[in-house]
């Protein structure tokens, strides 16, 4: 058990401790020049144990140094750094967006000039020497192996090729004399030859393995004195770095050649600060003919505009000899050893672009482009009045049928510029092996056999062509796509790239799927916290279920539905689109509503019904299965067979439109106040056949009830009687549970607006107990909850007391008319009128009771009082469609014998 803690211990502390890198090996190039100074070329090759975009600190260097280039090289090609100064010789390099990967092997080279004299006067055995040394920066980690390479300034005969031709007397005949000490201090040591600008050099090789932590790695060798004639009185040698560029004279550009050697991918290069292929080479060739002398050449400004560049590469040939060329970042010049009149100078410079990935796409004639704009070297570079040649050429590396090659709306990209008569077109052999791009999946019928489109013009002008996207490695959007694939479609061959595209389509659209059906109850939570507490106080506010609706389809917990699932369905994906839609349809509404403050735009707008067509045979039936009739509050109540409720809702639509107030409900009168504002035939029927005192007779009901019914008859003819009470069942239900759910205090509020849902259920007064106060009979009858809801006690036949709701009441002494004292009576025992009995029954005290005649008497008059009022208006505006079922007369005559009488 020890052990085992033991070694935890010792893994975590290991691990803990372990060192950011690995350091392989670092291996210095040092060219000793004629007055002492370095040009160095340093490689450290290192192996990551993390991951960084930085080396937050080296050195530190001997100063004063100058860095011509910094470069990272990884396994995927070469990338960029950037060196800056941190102060007292050390530099900190930064790779950009670059940034090393864990377990990976990388090489930081940097080339620089170093401005101390590394060649020290002495004197040995009374000859005078300079001894010569190097000693490479140090690092807080150990080495496994240091590398110095000491280029000394003896040129080696041409015929040595072999480091071991190099032997003791050649090294003897240049008066080299070694340090016995400091060679023994070597793990292995040697002489050997470096090329060194068109020369072949004596070199001393020294390695040195395990370079523990801050370990110097030192070597030194002496040279008689005349090998460097030059060399520095003082320490430092270098000049300032402006003075190290000189140029002397003029330069005569006498020829261009532009060359764009690919528009595709190409393996082996890469983007200095992105993991892209580079997609451009160019290639550009300068000749000049000296007129004075010069060290550097500016860089030439050539772009591709919008697109990125690589440092570039540079070769120089002087008299047709290739000469050491270098790129010197801050600077933007290559420089190179100087020049000598009348010599002719050929600049080759590379240089990579790649287009940035938001690089505008076009679609065009089935074809996805991109722009590529390039512009000739203007003036300010070199005056062009001495060329003699200026040519641009383009190997496109696409495929272009040799038979339509004269044809331009087949070639792979379209020239813009220059004018179609200054362009030369070729089909030329090309390597595809090189290639990155998929060509296939681009050009159908693509094979390697195929030659490529190479272009030919002068290159005074801008050269702007539209080339293809996909073979850039350009991303195409989903919409570009989609075109594509549709024009190929309309004419006729689709690509591999339109067939991958369908498929990836597809299966992104079913994993989404997936992903969404499994993850739908935590979907559902996060459109809950995110706009789920919003929906739910709107619907506080605005009495609305939209939380519910849209969160909870159904209003109940389901484990897996598709559309209505809680746990498992598609429930939260259609969030979205339900929002839309509500969006939508309330800006429509709110735009309709708009519109309809306009009198002639509100009549176009207003609903229309459908015509009704009365039917010819008694045993026809219009009735479509399922179909909702659209009712209001007294129609409602009407084709629901309950006509007292119907001219309730009429009374009170009245009075909440001013056209007349209710005076009193025992027996109902009226008070007319403004006939205008009744809004429909029944409510200007009921209001004309009011008596001089306000109150309504049989024949008045009977009228109101014929009107009602003749506004019902269009809405209900083709109507599913039991589709439409049970919707109106629902809604009533619905509105009496909203009102439950509210506060004690806004109770009377919703039931004023809503009063018509809630009136037509069955069981309206016993929940108007259940949820309001009892309300007195002396009550104002300005609000619907009032007049419905006003009760008081009377007594019933079995001696007893209950509350009667008396608006029902004066309605049906209105119905009755002139019936007797008796009839009265009886009435009053079965909550048909409001008025107090005069005398108990008798029953208890043993007196004889004329309630058995008084019922009878009563059910006669009361029977045929609601008979002769309700069924001859119902049975007559029902009964031509209705006959042959006898639902109307049955429902109406059940409901009335209901309603007027009582039994034990």
């Amino acid at each position: 058990m020890m052990r085992w803690f033991a070694g935890c211990v010792l893994l975590i502390s290991a691990t803990a401790w372990a060192d950011p890198v690995t350091l392989l090996e670092a291996d210095s190039q040092a060219f000793v020049q004629d007055d002492g100074a370095m040009d160095l070329i340093y490689r450290l090759t290192f192996r990551e144990n993390e991951s960084r975009t930085t080396i937050r600190k080296i050195g530190p260097f001997y100063l004063p140094m100058y860095v011509n280039r910094a470069a990272l090289h990884t396994a995927e090609g070469e990338q960029a750094v950037n060196m800056r100064a941190l102060g007292g010789g050390y530099y900190q390099a930064d790779f950009g967006a670059f940034r090393t990967r864990n377990g990976q092997r990388y090489t930081l080279e940097l080339h620089y000039r170093c401005g101390r004299r590394f060649a020290d006067p002495t004197v040995r055995n009374g000859k005078a020497l300079l001894a010569v040394w190097f000693n490479p920066i140090r690092w807080t980690l150990p080495i496994e192996r240091s590398v110095i390479k000491l280029v000394l300034p003896f040129e080696l005969p041409a015929q040595i090729t072999q480091h071991a031709q190099i032997t003791p007397q050649i090294v003897d005949g240049f008066g080299v004399l070694t340090d016995p000490t400091n060679l023994a201090a070597q793990s292995h040591w040697a002489f050997v030859y470096a090329d060194y600008r068109g020369k072949r050099r004596l070199t001393l090789y020294s390695e040195k393995r395990g370079l523990r932590r801050q370990g110097t790695h030192f070597v030194r060798i002496y040279l008689p004195k005349t090998a460097l004639p030059n060399v520095s009185a003082t320490r430092t040698v270098a000049t300032p770095v402006g003075a190290r560029f000189t140029a002397k004279g003029g330069a005569d550009l006498v020829s261009e050649t532009y060359e764009l050697l690919n528009i595709e991918r190409v393996r082996g290069y890469f983007v200095n600060y992105g993991l892209r292929f580079v997609a451009v080479l160019l290639r550009s060739r300068l000749g000049f003919v000296e007129r004075g002398r010069r060290n550097y050449l500016p860089a030439p400004p050539m772009r591709i505009a919008g697109w990125a560049d690589q440092l570039p590469k540079c070769l120089l040939r002087v008299d047709g000899k290739p000469r050491s060329c270098f790129y010197n970042r801050q600077n933007n010049v290559f420089y190179f050893l100087q020049t000598a009149p009348n010599e002719q100078i050929e600049l080759i410079v590379e240089q990579a672009f790649s287009p940035n990935k938001d690089a505008p796409i076009e679609v065009d004639q089935g074809r996805a482009l991109t722009e590529l704009r390039l512009s000739p070297l203007d003036e300010r570079y070199a005056a062009r009045d001495k060329l003699k040649s200026s040519q641009l050429v383009v190997y496109s590396r696409l495929p272009i049928d040799e038979q339509r090659l004269a044809d331009r709306s087949a070639w792979p990209l379209v020239v813009v510029s220059p004018p179609a008569n200054r362009v030369q077109a070729a089909a030329q052999p090309a390597n595809w092996a090189r290639v990155g791009a998929r060509l296939e999946l681009d050009f159908k019928g693509f094979t390697p056999t195929k030659k490529q489109l190479v272009l030919q013009a002068a290159a005074d002008q801008p050269l702007v062509l539209k080339v293809p996207a996909a073979p850039l490695g350009l991303k195409l959007g989903i919409a570009a796509s989609a075109r594509l694939w549709w024009h190929h479609l309309r004419h006729g061959g689709l690509t591999p790239r339109d067939e991958d595209f369908i498929w990836g389509l597809a299966g992104s659209a079913f994993w989404l799927l997936v992903v969404a059906f499994l993850l739908n109850g935590f979907g559902l939570i996060v459109w809950l916290l995110s706009i789920g507490w919003v929906l739910w106080l709107i619907d506080k506010i605005a009495k609305t279920t939209l939380a519910r609706d849209l969160l909870r389809p159904g209003g109940k917990f389901r484990w897996i539905h598709p559309t209505r699932g809680t746990v498992f369905g598609w429930t939260a994906l259609l969030v979205p689109f339900r929002v839309l839609w509500l969006l939508i349809s309330g800006l429509f509404a709110l735009i309709v509503a708009t519109l309809r403050l306009h009198p002639l735009l509100a009549l176009y707008l207003k609903r229309r019904q459908p015509a009704y067509v009365a039917p010819e045979i008694t045993v026809a039936t219009f009735q479509q299965p399922g179909f909702v009739a659209e009712l209001d509050g007294p129609e409602a109540a009407l084709f629901a067979d309950r006509p007292i409720k119907a001219i309730n809702l009429l009374v009170l639509a009245i009075q909440r439109s001013g056209a007349a107030e209710i005076v009193n409900r025992n027996p109902l009168q009226l008070r007319l106040i403004d006939m205008s504002k009744a809004q429909n035939d029944a409510e200007r029927t009921l209001l004309r056949h009011l008596r001089p005192d306000g109150t309504l007779d049989a024949r008045g009901v009977e009228a109101t009830l014929t009107a009602l019914s003749a506004t019902v008859q269009p809405k209900v003819w083709r109507a599913d009687r039991e589709a439409t009470l049970n919707a109106q069942n629902k809604r009533s239900e619905q509105a009496w549970h909203r009102l439950r759910r509210l506060p004690i205090g806004e109770r009377r509020i919703y039931f004023d607006s809503y009063y018509p849902d809630l009136y037509l259920n069955d069981r309206f007064f016993s929940r108007l107990s259940d949820n309001f106060t009892p309300i007195a009979a002396d009550a104002p009858l300005s609000s619907p909850l009032n007049a419905l809801g006003a009760s008081r006690e009377v007594p019933t036949i079995s001696g007893g007391l209950t509350r009667v709701h008396e608006i029902a009441d004066g309605i049906a002494r209105s119905i009755e008319g002139a019936a007797s004292a008796s009839v009265d009576r009886i009435e009053r025992l079965f909550n048909f009128d409001g008025d107090r009995l005069a005398a108990q029954s008798g029953a208890a005290a043993g007196i004889a009771s004329p309630i058995p005649a008084s019922i009878a008497a009563g059910y006669d008059a009361c029977h045929s009082a609601c008979h002769s009022a309700c069924h001859s208006a119902c049975h007559s505006a029902c009964h031509s469609a209705c006959h042959s079922a006898c639902a109307c007369h049955s429902a109406c005559h059940s409901a009335c014998v209901s309603s007027c009488a009582g039994s034990f």
